[in-house]
């Protein structure tokens, strides 16, 4: 605020403010983001099925609809997050099934060769001794290798499908060892191979749904710049490291598609205000991107310069005179006086037209900080007669504007 402030001095304009909007409806707006959502969640849903196919489990399809309101969206959400917990939860159930009886195969020739090794052991045992000694090892060693099977029996699951093999191997493995650190050592890596498969799982779960919600958004950001996007996302190994960027596309998209909303609207909110507005004071806004509207009443030669900058949500106001009038100091300090108590009123209708001015200005000059600066007597419409059209040419208040940092 600041920084828009001492911009504001250094053009010397009064009584100027500026304001950030947003003119997307909140419908829309909650819509758009709604959709984004029900994609996401339509990659889950295809993953759990992919993985139930694989099972010999069916699961129906779900077909949703992604174009109503953002009522019938979120019901569509609801309903496709039901449909994943249902089939999570058959794949989870088939998927033990599975695990179990492979698990089994696999388990029980290992104890078994275990046993049968401990027991050659102990026929060379001479003393008490040493053979309390080797049983205790030996049950120290299966101990440490069920931990490792019952750690991947119950987190198989949630691991990344193409390590269960190489989890299983290195759990068999651990009964051939003979050394009791050794089995532990080899159970603790178990343990971190385990629990990075299932980081690993997770990430690509999130990266995909992440993916896919991107990808629907990028179709409403600008049109030049949707394919670009569309295919950093899909290289990209964190596609949430785009998330800003494809926000700020869309928000690119939606100032230019709602640009003649806003300057319609604050052509309405400055009429209902009582200044004189030019029957194309839409269309200069939104093409040049600035406008002068009249002040109606005493004294005359006073209005209000505009703008509307076409890369960022945000507007800019600011007292202004005729070249031809000299009020004098106190004169300017009443007009922007003036103005200043029908900001208010000039905002609130822009709210109720469907603009969404932030409550607080981002910059803002006081009335009579400075002199009002003039423009040129054919871009203030006259106070006396309503003009049918403003014209468009370019002043040094103008100039002063533009001047002015984008982002201030």
């Amino acid at each position: 605020m600041s920084t828009g402030r001492r911009a504001v001095e250094r053009c010397g304009l009064s009584s100027s403010v500026g304001y950030y909007y947003s003119a997307v409806d909140v419908e829309v707006a909650r819509a758009r983001e709604l959709r984004g959502e029900l994609a996401g969640q339509r990659a889950r849903f295809d993953r759990v099925r992919a993985r139930a196919a694989g099972l010999s489990v069916a699961v129906p399809r779900v077909k949703e609809n992604s174009s109503g309101d953002s009522t019938a969206l979120a019901a569509e959400v609801e309903r496709l997050r039901a449909a994943i917990t249902q089939a999570e939860q058959q794949v989870e159930s088939a998927w033990d099934d599975r695990w179990r009886d492979r698990l089994r195969r696999v388990v029980a020739p290992a104890v078994a060769a275990d046993d049968r090794s401990a027991t050659d052991e102990l026929a060379d045992q001479r003393t008490e001794r040493t053979r309390e000694r080797n049983e205790r090892n030996t049950r120290a060693r299966q101990s440490a290798v069920d931990d490792a099977w019952n750690l991947v029996r119950a987190e198989g699951k949630r691991c990344a499908s193409e390590d269960l093999d190489g989890l299983v191997r290195q759990v068999t493995a651990l009964s051939e060892l003979s050394s009791v650190d050794d089995v532990r050592s080899g159970a603790l890596r178990v343990a971190s191979a385990v629990a990075e498969s299932v980081e690993r799982r997770k990430v690509a779960r999130i990266a995909e749904e992440k993916r896919e919600a991107l990808l629907a958004l990028v179709a409403e950001a600008p049109e030049d710049e949707r394919e670009r996007l569309a295919d950093e996302i899909r290289k990209a190994a964190d596609p949430g490291n785009l998330s800003a960027a494809v926000h700020r596309a869309v928000e690119r998209a939606d100032v230019a598609r709602h640009r003649a909303d806003v300057a319609t609207a604050a052509a309405k909110a400055l009429t209902a205000a009582g200044c004189v507005v030019g029957a194309d004071f839409a269309t200069a806004l939104t093409d040049r991107e600035e406008a002068v509207v009249g002040f109606s009443g005493k004294p005359p030669g006073y209005g209000l310069l505009v703008r509307l900058p076409g890369d960022g949500a945000s507007f800019v106001a600011a007292v202004v005179r005729s070249d031809g009038v000299t009020g004098g100091a106190e004169v300017d300090k009443g007009v922007q006086e003036t103005f200043c108590t029908r900001l208010p009123m000039i905002l609130e209708t822009m709210r109720v037209a469907g603009v969404a001015v932030e409550s607080t200005a981002f910059m803002r000059l006081e009335p009579g900080q400075r002199p009002v600066p003039a423009v040129p007597a054919a871009r203030l419409p006259s106070t006396r007669k309503r003009p049918s059209t403003t014209t468009g040419t370019h002043s040094t208040a103008g100039r002063r504007l533009r001047e002015m940092p984008r982002d201030s």
